[in-house]
């Protein structure tokens, strides 16, 4: 019995370190203008009509092989929340944002708003790879419990 509940302490061990990382690689920042998150926090958030003050700034994401979706991170974003004028971050894609040379840049896409940033429309794969990262995490939760519990019940046996 003293066997079968030191490999149940492993496994429950090994369930809090994949679950550590995996959401330690959710939370670390992202690449370029993109946070890691978006897609969770758009989900999450709450609908708000986003007013620019200043420039953006707009990089394209790039790897080896290709260019991906221009991101813009706006800083001084204004938007309103339940009755009150909020000010912070924007993160959106390039082509949510419109302005000539000289003009003002204008938010034109559907934004939310999550703990002090808002957040434009992420592409579908932000918004799975948000969820699936916190399914694993609440499933070594979880794991990590029932192995606890189990390898406690072998020890009390033996």
């Amino acid at each position: 019995m003293r066997v079968r509940a030191e490999k149940l302490a492993g496994r429950a061990a090994g369930c809090f370190v994949i679950g550590g990382l995996v959401v330690g690689a959710f939370f670390m920042p992202g690449i370029g203008n993109q946070p890691k998150g978006w897609g969770l926090a758009y989900s999450l958030g709450t609908p708000v009509a986003v007013d620019l003050s200043g420039p953006c700034d707009i990089r394209s994401v790039r790897t080896s092989s290709k260019v991906g979706k221009a991101v813009a991170k706006c800083q001084g974003a204004r938007w309103t929340l339940d009755g009150a004028t909020r000010t912070g971050t924007l993160y959106c894609y390039g082509y949510d944002i419109s302005g000539n040379l000289g003009a003002a840049p204008v938010f034109t896409g559907e934004a939310r708003s999550f703990r002090g940033r808002a957040y434009g429309r992420p592409g579908g794969l932000d918004l799975v790879m948000g969820f699936a990262a916190v399914a694993v995490a609440v499933a070594c939760l979880v794991g990590c419990i029932a192995f606890t519990v189990a390898a406690h019940r072998a020890l009390r046996k033996a």
